[in-house]
């Protein structure tokens, strides 16, 4: 990752949340580029379970490479997999156009079984609180 800083995220909404495990995602990260920002991609994934198999990870997105510089935006739609309660988390990670990781925002994301019914639910943790 960069030793400076590259970005700063402002706002996160995640919709739905507190839901059906799989109910499909939409993410919006609004973040300021720190500094400009040139051939660069932000990458989406998903880590099932960090406890009991960290390395295994689903790609869900890839934006388009972009330009930046100040206010910007990036949107990822995607469905979660996954079949048991655990705890994963949701990566997402800038790079530069030669691959290396500038910055990476993880968000929790705590899959519970519902007491009545049996059925997987979501619920994914912005560091935002929004």
């Amino acid at each position: 990752m960069c030793s400076n800083a590259c970005v700063a995220v402002t706002r996160i909404k995640i919709d739905p949340n507190d839901c059906d495990f799989g109910a499909p995602l939409s993410l919006h990260i609004t973040f300021d580029a720190l500094r400009p920002l040139q051939n660069v991609q932000w990458f989406f994934s998903y880590a099932r379970d960090i406890v009991g198999a960290p390395d295994d990870v689903v790609e869900l997105h890839r934006a388009a490479p972009a330009d930046y510089a100040g206010a910007a935006h990036v949107a990822c739609s995607a469905k979660l997999v996954g079949d048991a309660p655990n705890c994963g988390v949701l990566r997402c990670a800038l790079h530069e156009g030669g691959g290396a990781e500038l910055y990476r925002l993880d968000l929790v994301c705590q899959v519970t079984a519902d007491e009545a019914t049996g059925e997987l639910r979501r619920v994914i943790y912005s560091p935002l609180g929004d």
